[in-house]
């Protein structure tokens, strides 16, 4: 049967979902699925986000009548609009409501560094502030200060690949990424953990690779929340090919 294992739910905010599929199931072993909602987004306009708020909250109860072992909500802006406590707050609520465990790729990323041990983070986002939130606190729109507070890490770089939108990301290269992570380090040598947020942009390959030429931990948000997903799941596999987080925890 698929999904035997373990079939985690998935409330991802683009409207078209390419890269977070594919890498999935380059990570997860034989007998665990996926089931995914996407929430519409296409231009992350300050109503669109504020609408897929909503729809996630609708995705995760249907998820969880159709079974999921564990629901995943996904969408760094959407996330950073709740703020830390609120967002507690609302997973709490989520889990007593769906009546099954509810992680974010915020909370899974910061849990992800907490568990390797980071202190010294870089910081590479998928594309520059999204304009209508530079207008709003730092501490209400930044993915670096929300990490900071949620895992006890010090984000001492940060530089953004060369992409203006979220609709570009499936198409670009990962070595791309990796690229600007290779250039962030160079520059921050006492940086123990690079962290590639948002999982729209292709990564996946380039995880292993970069911890082995630079001796530091790599955490994605999609890596972060699929090993989250796993562990609370009952999956427990080592899983080689993905970094450090998957082989040893």
């Amino acid at each position: 049967m698929y999904g035997h294992r373990a079939r985690i739910g998935y409330a991802g905010p683009l409207m078209c979902q390419e890269v977070i599929p594919y890498e999935f199931y380059q990570m997860v072993p034989k007998g665990v699925t996926m089931m995914m909602v996407s929430l519409d987004l296409v231009d992350m306009t300050e109503e669109e986000v504020n609408d897929s708020a909503e729809r996630g909250i609708r995705a995760g109860k249907v998820l969880a009548r159709m079974g999921a072992d564990i629901v995943v909500w996904g969408g760094g802006p959407i996330l950073i609009a709740e703020g830390l406590t609120s967002l507690e707050d609302r997973i709490a609520a989520l889990e007593k409501e769906f009546g099954i465990p509810v992680t974010t790729t915020m909370t899974a990323s910061a849990n992800a560094m907490i568990k390797l041990g980071s202190k010294k983070v870089v910081s590479v986002p998928p594309h520059p502030p999204i304009p209508w939130q530079k207008t709003k606190p730092t501490t209400e729109t930044s993915a670096d200060a929300l990490l900071e507070r949620m895992a006890g890490v010090q984000v001492i770089g940060e530089k953004s690949i060369p992409a203006e939108t979220l609709i570009e990301l499936g198409g670009l290269d990962s070595e791309m990424s990796a690229q600007t992570g290779r250039e962030l380090l160079a520059e921050h040598p006492e940086a123990d953990t690079i962290y590639f947020g948002g999982p729209h942009r292709p990564i996946a390959d380039q995880i292993d690779n970069l911890e082995r030429e630079r001796g530091v931990n790599v955490v994605t948000s999609l890596q972060a929340a699929i090993w989250e997903a796993l562990r609370r799941a009952g999956v427990s596999d080592s899983i080689d090919g993905f970094g450090r987080l998957f082989r040893e925890f």
